[in-house]
């Protein structure tokens, strides 16, 4: 049996999904792989050791610029049909897709029938705020359950989710998937804290990812602006990640403010992991407010691998997350001036804890394991 496995981005956490699956993949020698990603896959594979195995294939020669412009619509039309393009070209059994709900709503009703289409969905209507994409969300896991060219669906870290659905639409093809903490090889890892410059005695905030208005980016700047000297002078921030175009002049423009008050330093670009993994290991705390928190998050894997307390939002499957395994501080609302006042008791707690449940029950053999049993119990 040959499977297509696809997505549209290959960067952070993506990256870690395709090397995930490749892993096992190359075990499953009775069936052929073909991951189907951009071609931005050759800068960016040297930071993982894919062996060579003759039944995966990579097809990096797709043009994906379609499918990254113009409204979500226009974008799933096009991913929907570069899909179809693919499946001519390689004759798959199967289709699986990192952000099943990017091909949305078109692609059950274009692919051809003897095609089981299987994927993983981030974004869980019961978490999500805005009414239009609540009901957009719902309709989308309606057409999943009532289409006969849909395999597994596979509901990221909300095992609770998954159950309602397969009670609510009288199936079973919905199917709690673990968001893993990565393997990491702590003998590779070291400590940064002299390259950062932080001195004996600071907290060290890290905040990374993409960075922009929707992880709160903005929201920490205005919380360094509120807090009192004492706690400035025995804390370093760090910022590690692209900056968004949505929030790279107003950034840009407090960050030169605070320039005189504190000790902030700022990776703007892609971090590779080997980098993340160090930056994990030297900081003491995590932020993550994201304003958006109705999806899971691979900072939550990192911070109970690493063990280090996060800042996060209350509500939604992070705030969910965040209070079912006890790994931080949680704000009811975010904004500058509620995470400026947990931050000033994180600056004076030197209480340590072991936060690593999340990381031990939620493993990649887990994940990886669910996929390919789905999927495999599909063809």
């Amino acid at each position: 049996m040959t499977i297509l496995i696809f997505n549209t981005d290959i960067r952070g956490h993506h990256l870690e999904y395709f090397y995930n699956t490749y892993c096992e993949a190359i075990k499953h020698k009775e069936h052929k792989y073909i991951y189907a990603i951009p071609s931005e896959f050759h800068t960016l594979k040297n930071q993982y050791n894919w062996p060579p195995c003759e039944n995966v294939i990579f097809d990096t020669d797709n043009d994906y610029s379609k499918c990254r412009s113009g409204n979500e619509y226009i974008r799933a039309w096009h991913i929907s049909r570069l899909i179809c393009k693919i499946i001519k070209r390689h004759k798959p059994d199967a289709v699986f897709l990192i952000i099943l709900m990017q091909a949305m709503p078109f692609l059950p009703f274009l692919l051809p029938r003897n095609i089981k289409l299987h994927g993983i969905v981030y974004d869980l209507p019961r978490y999500e705020t805005r009414i239009g994409q609540k009901l957009r969300d719902t309709l989308y896991l309606r057409i999943l359950a009532a289409s006969h060219s849909v395999g597994k669906v596979f509901i990221l870290n909300d095992k609770s989710v998954a159950d309602e659905l397969n009670r609510k639409m009288h199936d079973d093809k919905f199917a709690f998937l673990s968001d893993p903490a990565q393997r990491i090889d702590m003998a590779q890892i070291s400590n940064i804290r002299d390259e950062l410059g932080a001195k004996v005695g600071d907290k060290i905030f890290l905040h990374f990812g993409g960075l922009g208005l929707r992880k709160g980016t903005l929201e920490i700047m205005k919380a360094i602006e509120l807090l009192p000297q004492r706690t400035l002078d025995k804390s370093l921030f760090v910022f590690s990640g692209r900056v968004n175009n949505d929030i790279k002049n107003e950034f840009y423009r407090r960050l030169d403010t605070l320039k005189s008050k504190t000790r902030i330093v700022v990776y703007d670009g892609f971090c590779d992991s080997s980098f993340l993994y160090n930056l994990c290991y030297s900081c003491d705390y995590i932020l993550m407010p994201y304003l958006q928190s109705y999806r899971s998050s691979g900072v939550v894997g990192y911070a109970s691998f690493f063990s280090k307390p996060v800042l996060g939002p209350s509500d939604g499957l992070i705030g969910q997350l965040i209070m079912d395994y006890k790994l931080g501080w949680t704000v009811d609302k975010v904004n500058g001036a509620t995470l400026a006042e947990k931050i000033i008791e994180m600056a004076e707690n030197d209480d340590q804890h072991d936060l690593t449940e999340y990381a031990v029950t939620h493993t990649v053999d887990d994940f990886t394991k669910v996929i390919f049993d789905g999927i495999n119990g599909e063809l």
